[in-house]
């Protein structure tokens, strides 16, 4: 299967373009490489059509937090309009899945 790249290797802030999934439709995530510290991707939620975001609770810590440094790969499941935002990393790291 082919990987998507939702976040280009970076190691600065970064959010993906925006991911539309229907009911019961599943994306994976995982970063391309081990985060550290603080370092996390968090996933985030349109309650409109797409305008505006914020952080999903409910995910890892209930503050949206869905890849940090012990959980490298994880699963999203719509239906929704969602985003992924990768915080400042130590290295260049994507975000990928499929």
């Amino acid at each position: 299967m082919a990987q998507t790249t939702y976040i280009a290797a970076t190691g600065n802030t970064a959010t993906s373009a925006t991911i539309t999934l229907a009911a019961g439709e599943t994306i994976s995530v995982h970063a391309t490489e081990e985060l550290t510290g603080s370092e996390r991707v968090v996933l985030l939620q349109s309650s409109d059509d797409g305008s505006s975001f914020r952080a999903l609770t409910g995910a890892i810590n209930n503050n949206g937090t869905v890849l940090d440094q012990y959980i490298n790969r994880n699963t999203v499941t719509g239906p929704g309009i969602f985003q992924l935002q990768k915080t400042i990393t130590s290295a260049s790291i994507a975000v990928k899945g499929g």
